[in-house]
């Protein structure tokens, strides 16, 4: 990790990086398509759907099929 990516990290606490999301009936609508235009699993399309109605854009995962999603950073542990 480099240094600037740790200040982007540090300056979050752990309430702020980890929330329960509700998943609301637009995001069940929007899975469908995730996984049609991305390739994903429905699991991975449920995270995908709801964090593209949050507005969140980064995700830490191994799992390298998020990297489909062109809009999203994946930050690899």
């Amino acid at each position: 990790m480099s240094y600037q990516h740790f200040q982007a990290v540090k300056k979050y606490s752990l309430i702020q990086i980890f929330s329960v999301l509700p998943i609301s009936e637009l995001e069940v609508e929007k899975c469908y398509k995730i996984i049609k235009d991305h390739a994903l699993l429905t699991n991975d399309a449920f995270h995908v759907a709801t964090m593209k109605g949050q507005g969140i854009t980064n995700i830490a995962t191994n799992d390298p099929d998020f990297e489909r999603v062109e809009w999203l950073k994946v930050w690899k542990p």
